[in-house]
């Protein structure tokens, strides 16, 4: 049966973790949810000054010094002592922050609002993982303002069973809003796949030689030889396999064995039961074997030939899977009490906020920014995820102040360095020498947000919406 997560009060400051209270706010009262905000067609945004939403007084601070590195005192890092690796890179567009924690969590529910009249819009995992950043930002927050929202669709997404996306949604909801429903209904859809039920995706066991697909009302199936190894289990244990739609063809995909392996890990941390712990560890040496990248320590998005183990061609570097992965190895840590995933995790955090390939010079990341922007694709709405990651990275290794540091640092580059704009009239700058940062300054309208965050802004699109949200949550968590 499924642990309880306890009671939560405001005052409790304690570490990630699914089962248990997260840091909130203390004394901070919920921002209005209500959907009416921004009722009003996508393409007539209406003045914030004309909406219930109230005002913010803007926390104008002087432009830091260059010897500062962190905003809290007792995070400041002597950069002399940094290791090379967890540097704060000196070509970082505003690395800093002055915004208050209550501006980031007004800023967000805003955001929240805005996506939530068009959340239908979306693909349904791209739905469901939205809902885990409301109930993740509920959770900071230590109120239950979008409560609703989260469960209202989740139990349509739940038919789907082939979305895991759902399940871990069903987890962050369960951690939000203690609702044993949501992590029963996450357990089966793990048992749909997990035990072999699922006609589509199916777990490779250990000891797994054969895989089978039933290929018409006749009872005739389709079946593979599975990849062995020498000491006689499957290459690819822990993987999720699918037929492709040729006979006796089928793969070991990245995509959905990632988003597994991090289901398992929250289901063995909420609830104790072995059988997720096992599957995990598998799931997790399927990962670190075949689709994580040596060279860059960041997550592939492949398909893996069952029967050859050969990697297909169109391979690419993940920001979203290396996202989910940070996560899962992050869960996988405390669970296991194998200090190598963690030490894996933050491994792959610090290349992931480095990689050239996924930002400019300045930082700022630019996943899918060469697309069409009119174009919804699961590179652009799912890049905040690698932002999620890092926020669980940052909650479970609070005592590392260098690793802290630099995500906080990460994030702030983002986001932004203090309130741009006078909430209560515009979104754009009132005076010069405000700092502000991408998604803040550089790609921003009202409560829209575009999908290229090295701006200029242009949409509304609900998927550039869905990656800012993952990211200002992140924010909102990493503020100490």
């Amino acid at each position: 049966m499924p642990l309880s997560r306890g009671d939560q009060t405001p005052s409790e400051s304690v570490n990630w973790e699914p089962c248990s209270p997260l840091t909130s706010v203390v004394s901070v009262p919920a921002p209005s949810s209500n959907t009416s905000d921004h009722s009003t067609p996508i393409q007539q945004l209406l003045p914030l000054s004309e909406t219930s939403q109230g005002s913010l007084t803007l926390n104008l601070q002087p432009e830091p010094s260059s010897a500062d590195v962190a905003e809290s005192g007792d995070d400041r890092i002597d950069e002399g002592n940094v290791s090379g690796l967890l540097r704060i890179p000196e070509t970082w567009r505003k690395p800093l922050s002055f915004i208050s924690k209550h501006e980031k969590i007004t800023i967000t529910q805003r955001a929240i609002n805005f996506a939530s009249a068009f959340q239908s819009s979306l693909a349904h995992n791209q739905a469901s993982s939205l809902e885990s950043a409301f109930a993740l930002y509920d959770r900071l927050c230590g109120h239950e303002g979008n409560k609703l929202r989260h469960i209202g669709r989740s139990s349509n997404i739940y038919g789907l069973y082939q979305d895991i996306f759902s399940a871990i949604t069903g987890i962050h909801g369960y951690c939000a809003y203690d609702n044993p429903s949501l992590i029963t209904s996450s357990m089966k859809i793990w048992a749909i796949i997990g035990d072999g039920n699922d006609q589509y995706w199916n777990l490779v066991r250990s000891n797994q030689k054969y895989a089978y697909r039933e290929h018409d009302r006749y009872g005739y199936y389709d079946q593979i030889h599975l990849k062995m190894q020498p000491s006689g289990e499957s290459a690819m244990a822990g993987g999720l396999f699918a037929f492709s739609s040729s006979c006796n063809v089928g793969s070991i995909d990245s995509y959905r064995t990632v988003q597994f392996m991090t289901l398992s890990c929250y289901l063995a941390e909420c609830t104790g039961v072995m059988k997720y712990k096992d599957t995990a560890i598998l799931s997790a040496n399927c990962v670190t074997k075949w689709m994580l990248d040596s060279a860059t320590m960041l997550i592939k998005h492949c398909q893996i030939d069952a029967k050859t183990a050969e990697e297909a061609s169109g391979a690419i570097l993940s920001s979203h899977l290396t996202g989910i992965a940070i996560e899962g190895f992050t869960v996988l840590s405390r669970v296991t009490g194998d200090e190598s995933w963690g030490t894996l995790a933050i491994d792959m955090a610090v290349a992931a906020m480095k990689y050239e390939g996924w930002h400019d010079s300045n930082g700022i990341l630019t996943v899918g920014c060469d697309e069409d922007a009119s174009t919804n694709t699961d590179v652009k709405a799912f890049k905040g995820l690698l932002n999620r990651g890092l926020l669980v990275a940052y909650q479970r290794n609070r005592s590392n102040k260098q690793f802290c540091a630099l995500v906080r640092s990460y994030i702030n580059v983002q986001v932004g360095s203090s309130v741009p704009y006078d909430l209560h009239i515009s979104c754009i700058p009132i005076l010069n020498h405000i700092q502000c940062n991408a998604l803040l300054e550089l790609s921003c309208f009202q409560s829209s947000y575009g999908p290229d965050w090295r701006g200029p802004y242009v949409g509304p699109y609900i998927y550039a919406q869905m990656a800012a949200i993952d990211t200002l949550v992140a924010a909102i968590g990493v503020h100490d």
